[in-house]
């Protein structure tokens, strides 16, 4: 599949690739945190426990507590408030 973005003057194409059911690739998930806060929500959907990876916005590894709510949802609990990604896996 091929979806498209038009931006004025500019053209760019981007290609995404969507793995058959049957295909045994593994599942995984980002979780953009825009907002500075010490206590990550995280609604994956992916269904199992994954492991997590954190960076913060300045691109440093961040460590902070895992707790698995759901199959689909768990918090990350760190010492200070930042914003930053967390990658599923």
């Amino acid at each position: 599949m091929t979806v498209e973005f038009i931006i004025p003057k500019k053209r760019i194409g981007l290609e995404f690739t969507i793995p058959a059911a049957d295909s045994g690739a593994d599942k995984h998930f980002v979780h953009n945190q825009m907002s500075p806060s010490n206590t990550w929500t995280v609604a994956h959907g992916l269904n199992k426990y994954p492991s997590v990876h954190v960076i913060d916005s300045a691109g440093q590894e961040c460590i902070g507590t895992i707790t698995y709510d759901t199959l689909n949802q768990l918090t990350i609990t760190f010492n200070a408030a930042f914003s930053g990604k967390a990658y599923l896996n």
